[in-house]
């Protein structure tokens, strides 16, 4: 997973030639049987459900979630002359002759999604949204036009929803960088929808202030970031790599956000510390030389909460703890809010107050303790005849007198 937000960009902004083919033919990458995709799952950015394109394994909608709860679609507007019965892509090819996590042809070179009303820091109502299959997740970013992030604070929040008949089973659980998560799965007959609703936030970027020098943040580092800046980057985890039987069933009972998603911010069930681990990074200090304050903000579902910790969702929100374990083997317990929301079943965690350079958050519920049953005992008489009545609330029986 390593330097995986970058693998992110350059699939969005690598500069090639576009080539002409028949639709709908997409070569597979070296990778595949690790992903447990089935056969036929499009492998290749997906583009806007159409008739003339694909119905299935494509972009249902993007939509632009104002303040004032409105919604504005977003709409896909083409770039170089794009056709969908032109579109093709190819797997770049790594040194090692293994396919790398992006393509020859990048998305943003065949086109967008423009926002009525809306303004970036770009100077346009641009928003280029990047779903396609990786290595090590299933991808739904959204980016500037003008470079790999927004260059400064744009923190709008944005829905997108993917259409497949192949995700249940095969994919589940989100880490992403963008701030108050929310994820929803549906089924409507043979088809399959995914949505995320995130907004855009600031990231520290893994380059060193070093020109020229990339880092790996996935490891303990002092690194101060030579840049930073705004996107939105989601990874939504293969579970055949998760081993998570549960999420296999509801893809969509899990997401997690945090500004540490330099690693891809991996997610797992750790049966010893029966715990949710992510794994994280960043560079420890900012462009600015200040640290970097971590954060963590999650959704996850209370049927998932009660299956795997075995508690029902209303104690885990008294209960929940998220604790930072540093590479050096130092552990710190994070400030940490919980907040259960019975209405829809899902319980909201946000966790501030540990610093990077490569921690794993531990997402972990106490178990109530069991109620301790206090017995009494009194002594009952009748005649000469006594007994001793041992219970909760202890009750002489008919005929007899409690001693006192």
């Amino acid at each position: 997973m390593k330097r995986i937000l970058g693998v992110a960009l350059a699939s969005i902004f690598i500069s090639t030639s576009f080539t002409s083919a028949s639709a709908v033919e997409y070569p597979l990458p070296t990778w595949v049987a690790e992903t447990g995709a089935p056969a036929g799952f499009t492998w290749a950015n997906w583009l806007p459900c159409r008739s003339d394109y694909q119905t299935t394994d494509c972009i249902e909608s993007v939509k632009w979630l104002k303040a004032d709860g409105s919604k504005v679609p977003g709409v896909w507007t083409i770039k170089n002359d794009f056709t969908f019965a032109n579109f093709k892509q190819t797997w770049a090819v790594l040194s090692n002759g293994l396919s790398a996590q992006y393509f020859n042809e990048n998305i943003a070179q065949f086109g967008n999604y423009q926002f009525e009303g809306l303004a970036t820091p770009c100077s346009d109502n641009v928003i280029v949204v990047d779903v396609r299959p990786t290595r090590y997740a299933f991808q739904l970013n959204a980016a500037p036009s003008c470079k790999g992030f927004f260059p400064s604070k744009f923190e709008e929040r944005f829905e997108i929803t993917v259409k497949s008949k192949s995700l249940k089973g095969i994919v589940g659980g989100v880490s992403s960088n963008g701030k108050n998560p929310e994820i929803l799965f549906s089924e409507s007959g043979s088809e399959q929808y995914l949505t995320l609703k995130l907004n855009f936030a600031y990231i520290a970027w893994n380059n060193s202030s070093v020109p020229g020098e990339v880092i790996n943040v996935c490891e303990k580092n002092e690194y101060r970031a030579s840049d930073g800046g705004w996107g939105l980057w989601s990874s939504v985890f293969w579970t055949k790599q998760m081993s998570d039987s549960l999420l296999a069933v509801n893809p969509g009972d899990m997401i997690a956000g945090t500004n540490g998603w330099n690693c891809g911010g991996n997610m797992y069930w750790d049966d010893y510390e029966q715990a949710l681990v992510m794994a994280v990074g960043a560079p420890h200090f900012d462009v600015d030389g200040t640290l970097v304050e971590g954060w963590y903000e999650g959704a996850i579902r209370g049927r998932y909460i009660t299956s795997r910790f075995g508690i029902k969702p209303a104690q885990a929100a008294g209960s929940a703890r998220l604790e930072i374990i540093y590479t050096d083997g130092q552990k710190k317990v994070a400030t940490l809010t919980a907040k259960y929301d019975s209405a829809t079943d899902w319980l909201y965690l946000k966790g501030y107050g540990f610093t990077y350079s490569s921690p794993k958050l531990m997402v972990k519920f106490d178990k109530p303790l069991a109620s301790v049953t206090v017995k009494k005992s009194i002594t009952c008489v009748k005649g000469k005849t006594t007994k001793k009545v041992t219970a909760v609330k202890p009750v002489c029986p008919k005929g007899y007198k409690k001693k006192v």
